[in-house]
Parts: C-alpha cells; sequence; structure tokens
C-alpha cells in the first residue's frame, strides 16, 4: 500500500512539474529555435507511428495511370512546390525556417506507403504547417496528388522542367497560379 501511495504521489509531483514547466513559458517556442534532440525525437516518432496506425485502414489503388500522375503533378506544383521543392526546385526560402521543416518528398518520399501519404496529404499533421487539403480536396484528387508523389524520387530536375512544360500554364492557371509565374 505505501508503495502504491508513494508512486501516486510521485505521479502527481510529475504531472504538477510538467504543468508549472508549460505555464512558466521556459520552453522556446521560436521556428528560428530547433527543437531539443530528444523533442524533436517525440515528435517524429509520434507522426510516424500515427500516420502508420490511422492509414491501416486506407485501401490504396493497385496502380495510378500516366493521367492521375500528370494531373497530381498539376495539383503538387501548385501547392505543394513551395515548402517541399521538387527535383531543380528548391523551396521557398521561408519554408526553410519552419519546424520542423518539411521534407524534401523527392528524397522521403519513399518512407511512406500511398496509403500513408494519402492519410498526410489529406489529414494534415498537427504543428507542422502540413495542411489538412481533404476539407478543399475530394479524394479522388488526393489520390492523383499520391501518384504524382510516388513518382517524383524517381525525376530528374529535367523531366520536372519538362513536365511543367507539357503541362502548361493553362491547367496550373486554374489554380489561380502558383510561384513559378503562371497565371
Amino acid at each position: 500500500m505505501r508503495f502504491v501511495l508513494g508512486f501516486v504521489a510521485a505521479l502527481a509531483l510529475a504531472v504538477l512539474l510538467g504543468l508549472a514547466f508549460v505555464w512558466s513559458g521556459a520552453y522556446n517556442i521560436a521556428a528560428s529555435d530547433p527543437h531539443y534532440d530528444a523533442v524533436r525525437w517525440v515528435f517524429e516518432t509520434t507522426m510516424k507511428n500515427s500516420v502508420e496506425r490511422r492509414a491501416e485502414d486506407v485501401e490504396a489503388p493497385a496502380r495510378f495511370t500516366d493521367a492521375q500522375i500528370r494531373e497530381g503533378f498539376v495539383e503538387f506544383d501548385a501547392m505543394c512546390v513551395h515548402c517541399h521543392g521538387a527535383p531543380g526546385e528548391e523551396a521557398a526560402d521561408w519554408a526553410r525556417g519552419m519546424r520542423p521543416e518539411p521534407p524534401a518528398l523527392a528524397e522521403k518520399a519513399t518512407h511512406w506507403n500511398s496509403a500513408q501519404v494519402f492519410w498526410i496529404v489529406k489529414h494534415g499533421i498537427k504543428m507542422s504547417a502540413m495542411p489538412a487539403f481533404g476539407a478543399t480536396h475530394d479524394d479522388e484528387t488526393l489520390w492523383k496528388i499520391v501518384a504524382f508523389v510516388e513518382r517524383l524520387p524517381s525525376l530528374s530536375p529535367e523531366a520536372y522542367a519538362q513536365l511543367r512544360e507539357e503541362v502548361g500554364e493553362g491547367a496550373v492557371a486554374g489554380h489561380g497560379g502558383h510561384a513559378h509565374g503562371t497565371n
């Protein structure tokens, strides 16, 4: 019984100290100040495990068509390239000041399967500036983005630029233009 009371008292003290730390404002939340390694690990591990768990019930298409990939490119080039960059395209300067810094999907996309990428694009990631596109885009459009993100690691800078030329300004103009000046 004494052990249980001691454990409960220690737990209550830990909670009170944690609340005092939060209330004090001692932790620097400035995006210009990188997270401590332990905090970064907690955030990354929580995000990875959360996405994996929630994406288990998402049924991904068996394969994507070239048309879906091209349409996904239009969406990606209009909405995603600013933060994530692309082959031959650096992310916007302001995106490098975000914490966590948005991953370069041309390198990191292979770490996630289709269902997981779909879940991330649809639901976003809290405290990362990754928006939830499910509120503004239907699932069919989101799967097209996934189709392109899957193709992204295999694209050279020249292939990305050629795809932008082939798709043309008309396709991107439907999104209100983007940072590359195509309206």
